[in-house]
């Protein structure tokens, strides 16, 4: 989800490869929150948890 949002973001702001940048800002955000989630463990680090199998 990381990848398309920061695709998507990139695609909003330019169509340079300068838009690639766009993930640094998203992944400050997700990144901590997602360790912190595992570390409380409230997420476990299990197959099913992690990868959405519909």
């Amino acid at each position: 989800m990381l990848v398309v949002a920061a695709v998507t973001s990139a695609r909003r702001i330019t169509t340079l490869r300068l838009g690639r940048w766009a993930i640094v800002p998203i992944a400050a955000g997700a990144l901590p929150v997602g360790v912190l989630i595992v570390a409380a463990g409230t997420l476990p680090l299990t197959e099913a948890a992690v990868l959405p199998i519909g």
